[in-house]
């Protein structure tokens, strides 16, 4: 079912090559880089915003993450993450810096960002940077990357887990890395020995991975490549539960502002 495509026109704005993807519970968005339309959860009905510029900068094809009405936009290039206000927004958005300036030294390596109360970014030897209020708080170094080029990250809260989406340098053994906020408990999702596209001309898997989605409810990996969406079921061991010392109170998350 489509329910957005290129060439409609919505708010007097003409849907351009959508290259960004993301939700919150305010909504779904998808930009072209010129605007962001958003179909609200209550409304149902598709709104256009436009990208306001900086310098007038085009805004380039990245990932884009969303929180409570907003949309924070990865544009490694400028070494920075910009918030866009969309669901408050009348016409057009106005880019805020989200990255304080001493949290900016090695974004330009960054290849994928989600949020969970704390925005986590995703460089490409495979190191996460938590990001809390625009400032760096820790950095988390899963094994089972290196040599290869991480390309892209799921956080679900629910189990615990990190995931990474691997593309081998060598075109294979490519993968995906699960492991715990520390970078701990580590474990590594592979293709079936001896795994073959037969003779069908299309990438494998992991080669010119562009996204990963997990559903943890069903065990089942999507991944996202030039050719097309590739299914896997997965499991994976329950994370060891955090033992939260005595008189210390359990933190409350708070808004990735």
């Amino acid at each position: 079912v489509t329910i957005l495509s290129e060439g409609e026109t919505i708010d007097g704005a003409a849907v351009g090559s959508l290259w960004g993807l993301a939700f919150d519970a305010k909504g779904l968005y998808v930009t072209d880089g010129a605007t962001v339309f958003m179909l609200p959860v209550e409304s149902q009905e598709w709104r256009a915003i436009r990208l306001g510029r900086i310098n007038n900068q085009e805004w380039l094809p990245g990932p884009i993450a969303a929180f409570d009405g907003s949309i924070y936009l990865l544009e490694a290039q400028y070494r920075q993450i910009y918030r866009f206000a969309i669901e408050t927004s009348e016409e057009e958005a106005t880019p805020r810096d989200w990255l304080l300036t001493g949290a900016r030294d090695r974004i330009e390596s960054a290849t994928d960002i989600v949020i969970d109360a704390s925005i986590y970014v995703l460089l490409n030897d495979g190191t996460i940077q938590q990001m809390y209020l625009g400032d760096l708080e820790t950095e988390i170094e899963p094994t089972y990357v290196d040599p290869d080029t991480a390309v892209a990250l799921v956080r679900r809260s629910g189990s615990g887990y990190l995931y990474e989406a691997v593309e081998p340098e060598s075109g294979e053994g490519g993968r995906i890395v699960a492991f715990d906020l520390e970078g701990q408990n580590a474990a590594q999702l592979r293709l079936p020995m001896g795994f073959s596209t037969g003779d069908v001309n299309v990438l494998e898997p992991f080669v010119g991975v562009q996204d990963v989605i997990v559903d943890e409810s069903t065990g089942t990996l999507y991944i996202i490549n030039g050719d097309g969406i590739w299914t896997a079921r997965f499991s994976l061991p329950e994370l060891p539960e955090e033992v939260v010392p005595a008189g210390d109170p359990a933190a409350t998350p708070m808004a990735a502002r």
